[in-house]
């Protein structure tokens, strides 16, 4: 399993915590008369093989009171009210040609997001929700989830939601600090209007209670302004409380003096709140939430007053493997299962079926399996076996032999029940484990695929930053060096050209990465980074401090997902 652990380390540097199976990257713009007929095509597809319906429905309303520094997701400023009509014509519209192809579904879970949903008023949520309801058919069970912010928050918006069957609420909080909440652009919240939302949706009942959203990492906000916010949430009593590490977007990024390097200012963010997650579960724990085991690492916790049922499912905007999420709105994102993924484009004018404004990329059944499984052996149930057959219509032994008798050998998986479990505590060995279900070759062209300059080696030098990446070579594109079908890039991070010295040691890390090419083997880009990266802190450590330094990288902490560290050169240095 020791490839396997170093691929841990691999896959987190890259960010791709999230995707453990092969897809086709290549982009399709499709009509919504083309994307119509791939969900009626899935539908026959289920119920020709006999295979679990789990589908999941999401409406997003993309108008915000106020726009966020920290978002990211294209959100439209609320303006004339002729906008919001012309937009709720279009989801009317779009919900009638959709119907006929899920005439026979029943939706699992609901979810109305943003944007802001809650900026609609009462009467436009009823009008809304009246055409959803009457053209959908809903699991009762299942969640029926709607986001507030508490600026626009209102009871008889509450009583709409009750009405029409909602079981759940999300108030989107973000933070209790009033400087952070300033510098965020969020001056129409107050800690007033949070409290009088929590109560408020408690006395109103919701079987599902609510959830209140934090994020990590605000401008302006410390390890200790953090707590605080979470402590008073928490002693608020809502039945859940989801912290998100903030992803580095638009002027957020801006202070760090560049447009490039997303994994780098999001690393720099797990660093600064290294000690923040112990804390904060201690402080949860101590008001009776229990911490999900299951957070999927993206970079998310989620507390809980409740125990989860094992098989139910819950509400994801990325669907867990054999399941699909069929997505309403301008820039929502859908997932075909074994199919497609595909995002809605801006949502402009009146619905046209023959518009091409939906960006399509193909998956296959085995990404849904990966998905499946990686985020099952994480969870403290298990991977059902009985399940994974009723999904995918066959044996998960039959699909996955080799891994399997591996696994088992090595003392790494165990079955309960019916159940896979991984047999190891530490995050680290129950990542490695579902890696190696996956295999070498499929997780280096996965790597290969997804090398990008986000993804790379840092140096530092005076005042000057430059990347440094090794990439599956492309036609068009010259390099400092190349070997076999791999090539290295040396970029500044900041515009100039390069001074002499420069070019010194460009020809410097050309001439390492030729040295380490012989070992290489079948390495794909990201390894062999990571080499030139090793290679390059063992002449730092061995020099005299110069002008010349090296930026971690960093690795996947045992404790938590969100404690990330990784020892390394950084005070060492060298001359050329």
């Amino acid at each position: 399993m020791k490839e396997y652990a170093r691929f841990v380390d691999l896959f987190f540097d890259h960010n791709l915590s999230g995707f453990f199976g092969l897809r086709d990257e290549t982009a399709e713009p499709l009509s919504a008369r083309a994307v119509r007929n791939e969900w009626s095509a899935l539908v026959r597809e289920l119920r020709r093989e006999g295979r679990a319906e789990l589908f999941d429905l999401y409406v997003g309303v993309p108008f915000c009171g106020r726009l966020c520094r920290f978002c990211n997701l294209s959100p439209e400023r609320l303006g004339a009210r002729s906008r919001v009509e012309e937009y709720l014509c279009w989801l009317d519209e779009a919900i009638g040609f959709f119907r006929p192809a899920f005439a026979k579904v029943r939706f699992g879970n609901l979810l109305l997001g943003g944007g802001t949903p809650s900026v609609l008023s009462a009467a436009q949520l009823d009008r809304l929700f009246r055409g959803l309801f009457g053209a959908f058919r809903f699991d009762p069970a299942g969640e029926k989830s709607f986001e507030f912010h508490p600026s626009s928050f209102s009871e008889r918006k509450l009583e709409v939601l009750r009405e029409h069957g909602f079981n759940r609420v999300i108030l989107g909080v973000q933070s209790l600090t009033p400087g952070v909440l300033r510098r965020a652009g969020r001056t129409d919240q107050t800690a007033g209007q949070v409290e009088r939302a929590v109560r408020a949706v408690a006395r109103a009942g919701f079987p599902r209670g609510q959830n209140v959203d934090l994020i990590l990492g605000l401008e302006g906000e410390t390890p200790a302004s953090f707590l605080r916010s979470f402590e008073r949430a928490a002693d608020l009593g809502p039945e859940e409380i989801s912290v998100y590490l903030l992803k580095p977007f638009g002027p957020h990024m801006a202070r760090y003096g560049r447009s490039v390097g997303l994994f780098y200012e999001q690393a720099d963010l797990r660093r600064s709140f290294a000690a923040v997650p112990e804390r904060m579960i201690r402080a949860a724990e101590r008001r009776g939430y229990r911490v999900n085991e299951s957070p999927l690492l993206d970079l998310r916790y989620a507390f809980m007053k409740r125990s989860l049922p094992v098989e139910k499912r819950y509400y994801s905007d990325t669907p867990l493997g054999g399941s699909s999420l069929f997505a309403l709105g301008s820039m929502a994102r859908s997932h075909v299962c074994g199919r497609m993924s595909y995002a809605c484009g801006p949502v402009r004018g009146a619905f046209d079926p023959e518009a091409r404004i939906y960006d399509a990329r193909k998956v296959d059944l085995d990404n849904e399996m990966f998905r499946w499984l990686s985020h099952h052996l994480l969870s403290e149930w298990g991977l059902s076996l009985a399940r994974f057959r009723e999904v995918f219509g066959r044996s998960f032994e039959s699909r996955f032999a080799a891994p399997l008798r591996r696994l088992r050998r090595d003392g790494l998986l165990r079955r309960a029940q019916g159940r896979l479990l991984c047999a190891k505590d530490s995050l680290k060995d129950r990542l490695a484990t579902r890696l190696c279900f996956v295999g070498l070759p499929a997780l280096r062209a996965m790597l290969d695929a997804h090398n990008s300059p986000e993804n790379q080696v840092r140096l530092v030098a005076g005042a000057a930053e430059y990347g440094v990446w090794v990439e599956r070579s492309r036609p068009e594109q010259r390099y400092v060096s190349s070997a076999g079908s791999y090539g290295l890039q040396v970029a500044r991070l900041r515009p100039g050209p390069f001074s002499p010295w420069e070019m010194k040691l460009v020809r410097w890390l050309g001439d390492l990465f030729q040295s380490l090419q012989a070992g290489a083997g079948e390495a794909c880009g990201a390894e062999r980074t990571y080499a030139l990266h090793e290679a390059v802190a063992r002449h730092l450590s061995g020099a005299a401090p110069g002008r010349l330094t090296l930026k971690p990288w960093i690795r996947v902490s045992d404790r938590s997902g969100l404690g990330y560290s990784r020892a390394g050169v950084q005070d060492g240095g060298m001359r050329l």
